[in-house]
């Protein structure tokens, strides 16, 4: 029981894959962005992916998350990031301390070619971005992925984009079913 978190960066699938599981194995799903709006309207901007307090959204999302664990029988599907682009423009690492209050029992991270998120970014969001940033936020988000899960002791798995066939093959694995 717990939360089976799934990261990556902004367009790499993270939300279809989950939706296709979440249907599939009747684990609830729940973005980090939904629990922290449900937590305080107006906390995430509704254009841009810039978050202007990153530190208070995550004390929003480990209430939403508590909540929504009370509410589906301890287990959640969540997906979210490891990593967010500031103000500045800086990637920032989410706490470690946030993960470890979430309750996550599994991760994976998803991840495609800069190109690839670039082009489904623009089709999705109409922003366009670098695919030089796109791949510096990539390799930091599963590096802070990695440090996470190692310090946690909880099991790190990689895929590609979209993959739910191997986000519901991790879950069984890990007994999470």
């Amino acid at each position: 029981m717990g939360v089976i978190f799934v990261g990556g960066v902004y367009a790499v699938g993270k939300t279809t894959a989950c939706t296709h599981v979440a249907k599939t194995m009747s684990i609830p799903h729940h973005t980090a962005s939904s629990l922290i709006k449900a937590e305080k309207a107006n906390a995430i901007p509704e254009a841009g992916k810039v978050v202007a307090d990153i530190a208070d959204n995550q004390n929003l999302l480990i209430r939403g998350v508590q909540r929504a664990l009370m509410e589906n029988g301890g287990r959640i599907l969540l997906d979210g990031h490891f990593t967010l682009p500031n103000r500045d423009g800086q990637i920032e690492q989410i706490a470690i301390e946030v993960f470890k209050a979430l309750d996550i029992q599994g991760v994976v991270v998803l991840h495609d070619e800069p190109d690839a998120i670039v082009a489904r970014f623009v089709a999705r969001d109409g922003e366009s971005r670098s695919a030089d940033i796109v791949a510096q936020h990539q390799r930091a988000e599963l590096a802070h992925a990695q440090t996470v899960c190692d310090e946690l002791g909880i099991p790190l798995m990689l895929l590609d984009a979209f993959d739910a066939v191997g986000l519901t093959q991790a879950i069984e694995q890990w007994g999470l079913a």
